[in-house]
């Protein structure tokens, strides 16, 4: 949709909620004319966190006017410190990593 602008919304999110160490795999999509759905994978610490993280992102979704959204969590010891864009959770095998895994030299798509 061309009134969601992705890298401002990523900002937003890590500004407006703490608890996210990183954001990745960041995807909307207008399925109808007054459907539009959300993906996003967010790093935090554990599921407490998860839990005080989940309604926050929701509350900024529905101010975009996205109302399907899934929060695809990743915890992680907060002195652990991953490049941006970095997913904790590996892919089964290396030909599913080209689906969703940036090479050395590029970065995912939002």
């Amino acid at each position: 949709p061309s009134h969601i602008d992705i890298e401002a919304l990523k900002i937003q999110l890590k500004t407006q909620i703490q608890e996210i160490i990183e954001i990745h795999e960041l995807h909307i999509w207008q399925l109808t004319s007054d459907k539009i759905i959300g993906t996003i994978h967010i790093m935090c610490k554990d599921s407490e966190d998860y839990e005080k993280i989940v309604p926050k992102m929701k509350r900024i979704f529905h101010e975009l006017k996205v109302h399907s959204t899934t929060i695809q969590p990743e915890f992680t010891n907060s002195k652990l410190k991953l490049h941006e864009n970095e997913c904790l959770i590996e892919c089964p095998s290396p030909e599913n990593c080209i689906n969703c895994c940036p090479t050395e030299n590029e970065e995912y798509d939002s």
